[in-house]
């Protein structure tokens, strides 16, 4: 069952969700007034604090539809343009204290609660879908499913018509009661992300989710005994990457990929972000990379707590102003690539030795930029190969103009420049000598297919690099794919 879009674009109340329930989900509703099918309460009435009591403008429950529901479902409008977690708290905490529903006896536990709420007003209405879930420390999650009616991007609409939404189907049989609940709640993969505001919560963040997944994928290695998904992974690294590869350098590939590759989705694409599955949007440039980070998704995703660790992640890259922490380190105002400075400050969080002992110190862009035009400027000045980095040159050309003989081990014919990057790291200098290419192949008059074509076909088979840590290594594919869609865009 798939719902309309255009039914998620024109809702302009809750009303208009009662509706939508009862029309695309098959719910025992009539649509044609609310107040038939709900029990009203006040703020007030359920003892909510002055907070709560300022922020709601209506608080209604619909009413039990079977005797065994082991659902409690309240409609919540309120008064502010967005949803405030504390206004949702305050509201659990109060539902939680009172009687389930007005004919019945004893109290809801939270995680038998969904709320659907409504915030702001026409053309900016928010639509949420909220439960909750015990997590450690005793602390409550809250997972949501949301859109705005004219906000929302449309990918975010087809997945939230075709694969969410659907999930909330009224049950064909509702006699097994637990069934209906965890059906339900699969649909809440998302839990409402938290802001972050500062360069070092950010770091610190991703890489808490970077150490966890690490050992995960160390401890399953362990249990495939040479076996399973994950060492077959391993196996192909070995073969296509590094023969030395082991269990622990692996590991530390995968979590760093998975979890910069998040902070490079989320830049890259702020409004699809955190609306397909997580690594589909991966700005990687490699191939084999690609097929293994498929691979890898797939075998991590077989541990719920991996799975929600990187979603809770991703919600909460979704809910922060990304942009403004990476402009503190001047990687956005021309041209947005996050992970050129970043990636030392968050390397530095998630593992301290590693840094040290790989010499992981990045210079500043400014100075790659400028060692970058220097030698672009001497290929200019002293070579003379007029398109500097970007020139195609042979050996007989270059060795003409200089007034020198071709060495004999050089074919007079091949191309005079090839640019080596020994240990490239995460990509920064690789990124920009492609820039300055690009750069010189457009002074040269060049529309961007022309540039395209001539790069591909004549400057990027001389460019190498070399790193051995997988981490940075793919990283550095990371950036490579998100400068060449820059580019592309």
């Amino acid at each position: 069952m798939a719902i309309s879009e255009k039914a998620l674009r024109s809702i302009t109340s809750l009303e208009d969700v009662v509706a939508l329930l009862s029309n695309e989900l098959d719910w025992p509703l009539n649509a044609g007034n609310i107040e038939q099918i709900t029990f009203a309460f006040t703020a007030e009435e359920l003892g909510a604090n002055a907070n709560l009591q300022e922020n709601v403008n209506s608080i209604r429950q619909l009413r039990p539809f079977t005797k065994d529901q082991p659902w409690g479902i309240f409609l919540l409008d309120l008064s502010g343009a967005s949803l405030l977690k504390r206004n949702i708290r305050d509201m659990l905490k109060a539902l939680t204290k009172i009687s389930r529903g007005k004919p019945n006896s004893g109290t809801w536990s939270k995680e038998n609660l969904l709320f659907i709420v409504s915030s702001g007003s026409e053309p900016s209405l928010q639509i949420h879908f909220l439960t909750f879930r015990s997590v450690e420390n005793e602390k409550t999650e809250i997972r949501t499913i949301d859109w705005g009616t004219e906000a929302s991007p449309p990918q975010k609409l087809r997945r939230l018509s075709r694969e969410l939404l659907p999930k909330l189907s009224w049950p064909k049989g509702v006699e097994n009661p637990e069934l209906w609940l965890s059906t339900w709640q699969s649909a809440f993969s998302v839990p409402l992300g938290s802001a972050i505001h500062d360069a070092s919560s950010l770091a610190t963040r991703m890489a808490q989710v970077a150490s966890r997944l690490r050992s995960s994928i160390e401890i399953s290695l362990a249990k495939e005994n040479g076996s399973g998904p994950l060492n077959r992974l391993l196996e192909s690294i070995r073969v296509e990457i590094d023969s030395e590869a082991d269990p622990a350098s692996f590991a530390d590939m995968c979590a760093q990929t998975i979890t910069y590759g998040l902070l490079s989705s989320r830049v890259q694409d702020p409004e699809g972000f955190n609306i397909s599955p997580v690594m589909d949007s991966f700005p990687l440039n490699n191939p084999f990379l690609e097929a293994l980070f498929a691979e890898v998704q797939d075998a991590i995703g077989l541990d719920p707590q991996d799975r929600e660790s990187i979603e809770a992640l991703a919600a909460d890259l979704a809910s922060t102003n990304v942009e403004a922490i990476l402009d503190e380190f001047g990687n956005t105002a021309d041209g947005g690539d996050p992970v050129i400075h970043f990636y030392e400050r968050f390397l530095f969080m998630y593992d301290r030795e590693m840094r040290m002992a790989a010499g992981a110190f990045y210079t500043p862009k400014p100075v790659v930029d400028a060692m970058v035009r220097l030698v672009d400027s001497i290929l200019i000045t002293r070579f003379g190969l007029s398109r500097g980095l970007a020139d195609s040159s042979t050996w007989q050309e270059v060795c003409a103009h200089l007034g020198i003989p071709v060495p004999d081990d050089r074919d007079p014919k091949a191309p005079f420049l090839s640019i080596l990057d020994p240990a490239t790291g995460t990509g920064t200098y690789l990124v920009s000598v492609i820039e300055r290419i690009r750069s010189n192949l457009e002074s040269a008059g060049m529309d961007s297919d022309a540039v395209d074509a001539y790069f591909n076909g004549e400057a990027a088979p001389h460019l190498t690099a070399f790193e051995l840590m997988l981490g940075p290594y793919s990283i550095a594919n990371l950036k490579l794919g998100l400068a060449h869609q820059q580019e592309q865009a």
